[in-house]
């Protein structure tokens, strides 16, 4: 019996070990244990309307407002897109935050495009709670804009 408890103690802090080294490996390559590794931060053009997804308050422009969109890659899981809204007239505040999925338009941009190797413009579409918006990004750089 008392071995059995010294076994599953060893068992135990192996495991505390690799889950520690696996949380600092993590940090220290950037990857964020919710989402995935970051592969790229993009901005909603001030142009753009703000995505179906955020009610913006009466109180707030749409120039009050700046929407910040980042593309995880996860080795393991779906890829996982993050949409932040700002608010600019009090510095930047964060007003929302979604979280959804992603997919390229192949019948809008070639099999290059989703390779991230294309010529602009391409082409994404990003669900949030089943709800589906269509991106453009028309020339290089870090601007996404609303297609309807």
């Amino acid at each position: 019996m008392a071995k059995s408890k010294v076994l599953l103690m060893r068992i135990a802090s192996h495991l505390l070990r690799l889950l520690l080294v696996i949380i600092v490996t993590s940090l220290l390559t950037g990857c964020d244990l919710r989402y995935g590794f970051l592969e790229s931060r993009f901005r909603l053009a001030d142009e753009s309307r703000l995505p179906k997804w955020f009610e913006a308050s009466k109180h707030y422009s749409r120039r009050d407002l700046k929407v910040v969109i980042t593309f995880y890659t996860h080795p393991i899981f779906e890829s996982k897109v993050r949409v932040v809204l700002y608010e600019l007239s009090h510095g930047e505040r964060e007003l929302d935050e979604k979280v959804g999925t992603r997919h390229w338009q192949s019948h809008l941009s070639s099999d290059l495009n989703k390779a991230g190797l294309s010529e602009s413009p391409g082409y994404v579409t990003i669900t949030v709670n089943g709800v589906e918006e269509n991106f453009e990004h028309r020339s290089k750089g870090d601007i996404l804009h609303i297609t309807d």
